[in-house]
């Protein structure tokens, strides 16, 4: 792999097991489906090179267990993310309710602020709740709400573009001014 970018960054999709965050990152590397996916254990992570304003910025993006035995090992990785997408299914009400719960351990752990992103998928699907409810929700939590469907690839692509970018611009925002910060500082004490 080209290690020329501008930037790296490392992310996180969580959300219940079942909700398809493996099948979203399926679309989003290869454009394939399958609905054989095993439970993923633990973490697995790739590298993912994405073009912004020019420049080739590199997205680790870790694909997280929604099983509760794997907790303590997915949790400790949101200490060190820039962002973090937080997947439910539109058939689940109770994969919607448990975003609360993947709030306050994102809350808990990362005193940065990542940008998050609220994603429920399996648009494809008749859903089992109101669509005001989850964007009441996404609107009092300020965060962008997609709905996808990673069977039918709908919204993959939009939804990880505007992420990676946020991120991207965020974070050279905040470097950027800690730089000026950094420079005002050394004229400073190189005039006194």
């Amino acid at each position: 792999m080209n290690d020329n970018f501008a930037a790296a960054y490392s992310v996180a999709i969580v959300g219940n097991s079942g909700v398809g965050k493996t099948s979203i990152l399926q679309r989003l590397y290869k454009q394939t489906f399958s609905n054989n996916n095993l439970p993923t254990i633990g973490i697995e992570y790739k590298a993912h090179l994405v073009p912004i304003e020019g420049e080739t910025v590199k997205f680790v993006i870790w694909d997280t267990s929604g099983q509760d035995r794997f907790r303590n090992i997915v949790i400790n990785y949101f200490k060190i993310v820039h962002g973090v997408i937080i997947v439910f299914d539109l058939t689940d009400r109770k994969s919607f309710i448990d975003i609360n719960r993947w709030l306050e351990y994102i809350r808990l752990l990362n005193s940065s602020d990542p940008v998050i992103f609220l994603v429920g998928n399996k648009s494809d699907e008749e859903s089992h709740f109101v669509e005001y409810e989850i964007n009441e929700f996404a609107q009092n939590h300020n965060f962008r709400y997609f709905e996808l469907s990673a069977k039918d690839n709908i919204n993959i692509e939009e939804a990880f573009s505007l992420f990676f970018q946020e991120i991207h611009r965020l974070n050279k925002n905040d470097s950027e001014s800690n730089s000026l910060g950094n420079n005002a500082q050394n004229t400073t004490q190189g005039n006194s």
